[in-house]
């Protein structure tokens, strides 16, 4: 749903060809420029972190410019999804929970942030 919802969507394939991730951004009001941003990673998707660390940051920027607000939520047991998110710049909510299970909000501050820490 979320690929297909996406207004930008790009893989990451490693050096074998294979996909490793996917990172996408699904417009929620384009009048107020709030929009979803996802990331579905393999588990070898943690064998690149340098990789990963530059270029989320460099896609979020990029996506700033058209969605100024962007947030989402991640399952709070995901530890290593919100450390990632946290590397990139979110700054993180409340709880809700669905079906069972707990999520956090996460949210991106305001570009000029996120460029300084690329």
């Amino acid at each position: 749903m979320g690929l297909v919802m996406s207004s930008h969507v790009l893989t990451a394939i490693d050096a074998e060809g294979s996909p490793v991730a996917m990172f996408g951004v699904v417009a929620v009001n384009m009048l107020t420029g709030v929009a979803h941003p996802w990331f579905l990673g393999t588990d070898r998707v943690f064998m690149h972190p340098r990789e990963l660390l530059c270029i989320g940051r460099k896609v979020l920027t990029c996506w700033r410019d058209e969605y100024p607000c962007m947030e989402n939520i991640v399952a709070a047991d995901n530890d290593r999804a919100i450390r990632l998110l946290k590397h990139w710049g979110a700054e993180f909510g409340g709880e809700e929970t669905h079906r069972d299970v707990t999520f956090i909000r996460f949210a991106f501050p305001a570009i000029q942030a996120l460029a300084l820490a690329a």
